[in-house]
């Protein structure tokens, strides 16, 4: 050897969209390796669009709406080697297929676990305490007479079953 580093391969990816600000800035960081190439779009991507963007890419991460069927795969050519998802759920993307091709497949699982626990628990405070009809009332106008208490007198949550 003498004594130069061997450079090391730059990997394109590819992503269907933009990502929030915070997660751009940390993709960004840690790119030293990665030729990032960013649909300038906050829509989900056509299909065809998808078809033409992949080829020669070595990474994609997309989304739910992406569909990555066989034929998007095998589009991409040999250079693929993995398949990121910003989401849990992997039904958008032929599993098989990456299979056969040794395509690495990466997913965010428990992402959205606080996130459902907090979105059931206001459903339920929601319906219990008929906030949706309060706030229909309140725009108009009934609540400023006094009327309104009686109308939403729902349960108390101490006293419902679901807390016990």
């Amino acid at each position: 050897m003498d004594g130069q580093a061997t450079p090391t391969k730059k990997y394109t990816a590819f992503l269907t969209r933009r990502l929030p600000e915070p997660a751009w800035k940390l993709l960004k960081s840690q790119n030293s390796n990665f030729n990032l190439i960013v649909r300038d779009s906050e829509e989900h991507i056509p299909y065809k669009e998808l078809l033409e963007s992949v080829v020669g890419i070595d990474v994609l991460l997309c989304l739910i709406p992406d569909q990555v069927d066989k034929k998007v795969i095998e589009n991409a050519g040999p250079n693929l080697k993995m398949i990121s998802t910003m989401s849990v759920g992997t039904d958008h993307i032929d599993l098989t297929t990456c299979k056969k091709y040794s395509i690495q497949v990466a997913n965010a699982p428990g992402v959205l676990t606080d996130a459902c626990a907090d979105f059931t628990i206001g459903l339920l405070l929601s319906v219990s305490r008929r906030i949706v009809e309060g706030v229909a009332l309140a725009k108009t106008g009934i609540g400023q007479h006094g009327r309104v208490g009686p109308l939403l007198i729902g349960v108390q949550l101490e006293y419902s079953d679901w807390v016990k």
